[in-house]
């Protein structure tokens, strides 16, 4: 009787191994084969929030995926399940379901960009963020004034604040960022690069600080660092100080044309 339980037992042990062997054979087959896509590049997109399944339906549904609940499976023995990663990606080619996991979840996507033209005023610069289909428009409704609110921005106008350049990020972004370098520059450091700017020396009256000025103000770009992977390309007091001197002396001669006019 113990013969025939230990044998029974063996052959159990064994059929179990087979089967482990074999979903081994089959998940490394299907790891490292090609998906065929219908077209390329094919683009798709992942929404913010989505699950693993979800995003596997996304991605059926574009035509990147052809078995959802098997790369389901394979994300999930990779421990991969809560690595998703929302944003517009595009495959140039085929695939593997391995690599297509490695693609989403390493946060490989294409990115939107927006051009802000030099010499543009604050109104057509929002026009131009309010006709991005690929950001989310969560100031379209405010006033000039709401927005500087949001930003903390203690001014009436927002000319000159913002510079133009070319910005990329992840689509579906918010146009509500803090554009900053993390670090900040005392009044004095400010007006010894303005007289740099200007080629000449001028006075400059020192006072008590005014009640309720705090003693530092820095702008806090963890989030526009972290979502668009941006940083800022003049990262110098002096370049950033010329830039704005030559943004006023072009404002005030463009207003004294409208004034002759």
């Amino acid at each position: 009787m113990l013969t025939i339980v230990r044998r029974l037992l063996q052959g159990l042990l064994w059929l179990a191994g087979l089967a482990v062997l074999a979903f081994t054979v089959w998940l490394f087959a299907y790891s490292f084969t090609d998906i065929e896509i219908r077209q390329s590049p094919l683009q798709f997109s992942l929404q913010k929030g989505s699950s693993l399944r979800s995003a596997a339906r996304q991605m059926q549904a574009a035509g990147a995926l052809n078995s959802p609940w098997q790369f389901e499976l394979l994300a999930r023995l990779r421990g991969n399940a809560a690595r998703i990663q929302a944003g517009n990606y595009e495959l140039s080619g085929a695939i593997t379901p391995f690599a297509l996991l490695r693609k989403i979840t390493s946060g490989d996507h294409t990115q939107e960009q927006i051009v802000f033209v030099e010499g543009w005023t604050f109104r057509q610069m929002r026009g131009e963020l309010d006709a991005h289909s690929g950001i989310r428009h969560d100031t379209r409704d405010l006033t000039e004034a709401e927005v500087l609110a949001r930003l903390g921005i203690d001014l009436r106008s927002a000319e000159g604040l913002f510079f133009p350049d070319t910005y990329y990020f992840a689509g579906g972004s918010s146009d509500i960022f803090n554009c900053g370098y993390g670090r900040g520059f005392s009044v004095i450091e400010v007006i010894d690069a303005v007289r740099r700017a200007a080629g000449r020396d001028f006075e400059a009256v020192m006072g008590p600080r005014r009640p309720g000025d705090p003693a530092i103000v820095v702008a806090a770009t963890e989030r526009i660092r972290g979502t668009l992977s941006w940083i800022p390309r003049h990262d110098s007091l002096d370049v950033i100080v010329q830039h704005a001197l030559n943004w006023e002396r072009r404002l005030a001669e463009l207003q004294r044309r409208s004034g002759a006019a």
